[in-house]
């Protein structure tokens, strides 16, 4: 299976995308996965899934993996995040809900890739950004996307309880070392490269 690990960021977000870039090249050495790295532009709320579809007509699999998410283990494999039925994974958010995350996500190259890229570009008119473009496909032909536990693709680790600037929300199913990557949303550019460069995920 020919598979792309794709990740990048805005120029905002660049430091912290060359923090967490360590993570992603040994897992794809490992594995035998290509890697891209891309420089987001235009519109940065919905360019994550336009590369993604983009790239994944070259591939098997394509995953994308945001900026402010680290790889910590290797003893996944992509195929272990897919279902063959279900051209789109994605794991669900962070919090107490019934939706999925768009920060890390895989898409198949199978016959319903492009029913699927129809989708999401229709609802993409009335959307504020990719999440909420997303699970409106959810919502309206669920049988095109394979929800993962949190384990797999959105573990938010409880050391950003730490950092937060604004009101905190509990984590359901927070990170711990048996899962797949550690995602460090809600919090500061600043906060995200002190968590991976002084390795604090363990830390709390």
């Amino acid at each position: 299976m020919k598979t792309l690990i794709l990740t990048g960021a805005s120029e905002s977000m660049a430091d912290v995308s060359a923090a967490s870039l360590p993570s992603k090249q040994k897992y794809c050495e490992i594995k035998n996965y290509d890697l891209k790295v891309i420089t987001l532009e235009g519109r940065l709320e919905f360019e994550r899934p336009l590369q993604a579809f983009k790239e994944v007509k070259n591939y098997d699999v394509c995953m994308w993996v945001d900026a402010d998410a680290v790889i910590t283990s290797t003893n996944y494999n992509i195929e272990d995040f897919l279902d063959p039925n279900k051209p789109f994974s994605a794991s669900l958010d962070w919090t107490d809900v019934q939706t999925i995350s768009m920060g890390n996500f895989v898409i198949q190259n199978t016959n319903k890739t492009s029913e699927l890229f129809n989708k999401y570009s229709s609802f993409c008119e009335n959307s504020t950004h990719d999440q909420d473009a997303m699970n409106c496909v959810l919502n309206s032909d669920p049988e095109l996307i394979n929800i993962l536990p949190r384990k797999y693709l959105n573990a938010v680790p409880s050391i950003v309880k730490e950092y937060r600037v604004h009101e905190y929300r509990d984590i359901v199913d927070p990170w711990d070392e048996s899962c797949f990557l550690a995602h460090l949303t809600t919090v500061s550019n600043e906060c995200r490269i002190r968590i991976i460069k002084e390795n604090l995920l363990t830390q709390v």
